[in-house]
């Protein structure tokens, strides 16, 4: 009795990982256009954008924070939330999950 438990808890384990979402559990849900390049699932991290103003489109499941600079580094320009379109003269966004 003991293996066929053994063999149903492994075979549960593979069914569940099997079905489970493709993309990590640190990636945003959805997609973040930045100035027309578009991001599919962005995982955690700086996008940085060479396009002047800064167009940010959140698509996604989580807010985004704008940065003056490339490199989100600079002066923080507030916080896109899901959903939202905004346009600053940014230079990068921080995707925090």
């Amino acid at each position: 009795m003991r293996p066929i438990a053994k063999a149903l808890a492994v075979l549960a384990a593979a069914s569940v990982t099997a079905v489970s979402p493709i993309c990590p559990a640190w990636a945003a849900q959805g997609t973040l256009s930045l100035s027309g390049n578009y991001y599919v699932n962005p995982t955690v991290g700086c996008y940085n954008t060479a396009g002047r103003p800064l167009a940010v489109s959140n698509g996604t499941d989580t807010p985004v924070q704008m940065f003056s600079d490339s490199n989100c580094r600079a002066k923080s320009l507030g916080v896109v939330q899901p959903g939202s379109t905004i346009f600053a003269e940014g230079g990068s966004v921080y995707v925090p999950r």
